[in-house]
């Protein structure tokens, strides 16, 4: 293994999918689609800063007001790059009939009343479920891994959509080599083995998986049946309803 270059892609994927600062030399698209292994383990980080950030507001304000602070930390720590991508899917699929002109809507900047009402509704249901969780800093760290995983396992099991070349989103991976795929899947395999250590059930386990392949699955029929493939917009948005599914399942295993 080439610690360097490894370093190297991990600080390109916590640039990608975060504000933190980090400086960048070598960026390159085929780069970029290697640096997609580490995202999940760029989610664990963004998981436990949150965990971290909701333990130090709750000795200081009630649990209600701390979960609010740390939605508001999780937007400005990745510049609410997923839920953009969210409103721009929920804008474009609920806005038109053809798929060129759904891609049209998601390239617009402006922000519609079905984007606008699904981030209504998706910080209503992170807030509840979080308020309603007495395990908290779990949920954050587990749901952050496991949407960026099976977010990112969506690349090249489902077709790019060229058209989206010229979207004002950032870059996008267009395919998983191996070598990605196999930082992906271990880190996935990590989280598992956690899950088992803090106590997690085998049973719990294996529908807590098999549930997250089969949202993964339904969300790459929707957007084949929308645009036929992908875009970088719903990547954001498979993250962001994967992450609220993981939220209420765990609420399900662990309270």
């Amino acid at each position: 293994m080439n610690l360097p270059y490894e370093v190297s892609l991990f600080k390109l994927a916590l640039s990608f999918l975060t504000r933190i600062p980090v400086k960048i030399t070598d960026y390159s698209d085929e780069k970029l689609n290697e640096a997609t292994g580490y995202f999940p383990l760029v989610g664990a980080l963004i998981g436990t800063l949150l965990a971290a950030s909701f333990y130090v507001l709750s000795l200081l304000f009630p649990v209600e007001i701390a979960v609010v602070l740390v939605i508001v930390i999780g937007y400005l720590l990745t510049g609410g790059f997923h839920e953009d991508g969210l409103a721009d899917v929920a804008d474009g699929f609920g806005g038109a009939f053809e798929p060129h002109k759904k891609l049209e809507i998601m390239k617009d900047s402006r922000l519609g009343t079905y984007g606008t009402l699904t981030l209504i509704s998706l910080f209503a249901i992170k807030y509840q479920v979080l308020v309603a969780s007495s395990h908290i800093l779990l949920l954050l760290i587990i749901a952050h891994t496991l949407s960026r995983t099976f977010a990112t396992s969506i690349i090249g099991k489902c077709p790019y959509v060229t058209a989206d070349a010229m979207s004002k989103v950032k870059p996008v991976a267009k395919h998983l080599s191996m070598s990605a795929e196999n930082r992906l899947w271990l880190t996935f395999a990590c989280v598992c083995v956690v899950l088992l250590f803090v106590g997690f059930t085998i049973a719990q386990l294996i529908i807590l998986i098999v549930s997250c392949f089969f949202v993964r699955a339904v969300l790459i029929a929707w957007f084949k049946k929308h645009i036929n493939g992908y875009t970088g917009d719903c990547l954001g948005a498979a993250q962001q309803i994967i992450e609220v599914f993981v939220y209420c399942l765990l609420l399900l295993f662990l309270d």
